[in-house]
């Protein structure tokens, strides 16, 4: 299971492409008061997902789970969801970042992890 370890990773970043969400890179920080909490939300563009903003759980049951799956815009990367294993090995990591563009889209076979953070309202938890 994921503990106050995973939940108390200082930061991670999400780098964008800049023709896809009119900005080159951002970051959120995830502390224990953040883990607490059941959910927040970030602005996107319009062009990105179509949709202003968005928002996804992250509590205390949402750290504890192996898996989970993220939906995206179909017209963005062609494939309605995919999802990505957050075990100790991935949790273990002090940072990650994920890429968005064409290339990176979709999952890799055999590598089930998100390479484009669309994420939608409604995750599991």
């Amino acid at each position: 299971n994921v503990g106050n370890t995973v939940c108390g990773r200082r930061s991670w970043s999400f780098k964008v492409d800049n023709t896809l969400c009119g900005r080159r890179s951002w970051s959120f920080k995830v502390d224990n008061t953040l883990c607490g909490r059941r959910s927040w939300s970030f602005k996107v563009g319009n062009t990105l997902c179509g949709r202003r903003s968005w928002s996804f759980k992250v509590g205390n049951t949402l750290c504890g789970r192996h898996s989970w799956s993220f939906k995206m815009d179909n017209t963005v990367c062609g494939r309605r969801s995919w999802s990505f294993k957050v075990g100790n090995t991935v949790c273990g990591r002090r940072s990650w970042s994920f890429k968005v563009d064409n290339t990176l889209c979709c999952p890799r076979s055999g590598r089930p992890k998100a390479e484009n953070p669309l994420f939608s309202d409604n995750l599991p938890g």
